[in-house]
C-alpha cells in the first residue's frame, strides 16, 4: 500500500529554514538569488532578503526550470520579474544583474523578443530614409 506522502507535493513554493521555522516562500515571490561568499541571498518581491547556507547549485535543483534561469555563476533569476535587458545585463526592479557569456544563449528563448537578432546583445542599426 502506498503512503500518503507519495502523492503529496507543494509545487508552487519552497520551504526555507529561518531560525526555528521552515518558512514557505512562493516561487512567484522570488526575484533572484545571488551568491554571497558561503551563503546565498534570496531576494523577494516584498524587499526581504533571506540568507541560506546552501550552494547556488543546490538551490537551482529545487527551482522550477520554466521560471528560473541561471545567468551567471553567481546569479539565478526569476524570468517573470525581468523588467528589461540592457546589453549583457538584466534589470529586475532597480537592480542590474550581469549575464555572463556562457549563459546568455540559454536566456534568449525565455523572452518574447520583438527583433530579428539571434542574440539579446547585438543591436542592428537601421538606416533612416530621407
Amino acid at each position: 500500500m502506498e503512503t500518503a506522502t507519495t502523492h503529496c507535493h507543494v509545487n508552487e513554493a519552497i520551504f526555507i529554514r529561518q531560525k526555528d521555522i521552515r518558512k514557505k516562500v512562493l516561487f512567484a515571490h522570488i526575484l533572484w538569488i545571488g551568491v554571497d561568499g558561503s551563503y546565498c541571498d534570496i531576494h523577494l518581491i516584498n524587499g526581504e532578503t533571506m540568507i541560506v547556507v546552501h550552494s547556488l547549485g543546490e538551490i537551482e535543483k529545487k527551482l522550477p526550470a520554466e521560471s528560473f534561469v541561471r545567468i551567471h555563476r553567481s546569479y539565478i533569476i526569476n524570468i517573470h520579474h525581468v523588467d528589461g535587458i540592457i546589453g549583457n545585463t538584466v534589470k529586475i526592479g532597480k537592480n542590474i544583474l550581469p549575464v555572463s557569456t556562457p549563459y546568455y544563449q540559454s536566456i534568449i528563448p525565455c523572452f518574447n523578443l520583438l527583433e530579428e537578432s539571434n542574440t539579446l546583445f547585438k543591436y542592428k542599426k537601421r538606416e533612416r530614409k530621407k
